[in-house]
């Protein structure tokens, strides 16, 4: 199996869970942002998300680790304009926001934590 082909078929895999992750991410934030104007908020509330915002956050990095190996073999040699370079380049982009999804992930999670508790 060429290397374009194995992208193409990790990409089939993981494509719809990373736009349900990003999008699952956005929803925690937009439920952080909520949580944050109420009145007062219960210690099983700011737990409830804070282990919501991890368990993505593991999920979106355990995604990460699994198609490393396969991103760092697609960046080796790297030429854009060759054949097969526009895949690989793609699949090494998709990798490096990758980064910044689960920082964002890891920043909810400690906003999270760090919400006031009613009296």
């Amino acid at each position: 199996m060429t290397l374009p082909d194995e992208i193409s078929n990790f990409g089939s895999l993981v494509g719809l869970m990373l736009a349900l992750a990003t999008l699952l991410t956005a929803n925690r934030a937009s439920t952080l942002v909520k949580l944050g104007e109420k009145p007062t908020l219960s210690k099983s509330e700011r737990r409830h998300e804070v282990t919501l915002d991890l368990l993505l956050a593991a999920v979106t990095i355990l995604t990460f680790l699994g198609g490393l190996p396969l991103t760092v073999r697609a960046a080796h040699g790297l030429q854009p304009l060759a054949h097969e370079g526009p895949i690989r380049s793609v699949l090494v982009m998709v990798w490096v926001l990758l980064v910044g999804l689960i920082g964002w992930q890891i920043k909810l999670a400690k906003a999270a934590s760090k919400l006031d508790l009613s009296s």
